[in-house]
């Protein structure tokens, strides 16, 4: 019994100083920015005076960061008009870029409705009215 009492107090002698607390630990995942243009509609009709026609796309994406969702124009025959940021109407005009979205910070799936207006001329349906392009440029965050 002796050696057995012995081998219990080295064991306490052991642990002296040791002690328990709590503990706060930060963890930061961090990804790589990135962002998708899923899915573009056709341009909808929602008004006309005279040869201006009022119209909408709506634009579907994803982003996991800031983003700016930005109009080109393609080679347009007629005037188009896009609703920027702001809400004010900037003509697309050659290399022109408008600003039609824009987020600090961005998160899963997203959809903008773009307007427009076009000025038709002649015969030409909405659609072929409306060659533009749709960029989304990341802006990572630190």
């Amino acid at each position: 019994m002796g050696l057995l009492l012995m081998g219990l107090a080295q064991n306490a002698d052991a642990q002296v100083g040791i002690r328990s607390e709590v503990a706060q630990m930060t963890l930061t995942a961090r990804s790589v920015p990135q962002g998708l243009i899923r899915a573009v509609e056709p341009a909808r009709q929602i008004g006309r005076n005279g040869t201006t026609v009022e119209a909408t796309m709506l634009v579907r994406f994803s982003a996991n960061t800031g983003y700016r969702l930005v109009v080109r124009s393609g080679i347009p025959a007629n005037r188009i008009w896009v609703r920027d940021v702001n809400g004010v109407y900037q003509e697309l005009t050659g290399a022109s870029v408008v600003t039609v979205a824009r987020q600090q910070h961005g998160a899963g799936e997203l959809e903008s409705e773009v307007s427009y207006r076009v000025e038709l001329s002649g015969k030409r349906d909405l659609s072929e009215s409306l060659p533009v392009h749709y960029e989304l440029a990341i802006i990572p965050t630190m």
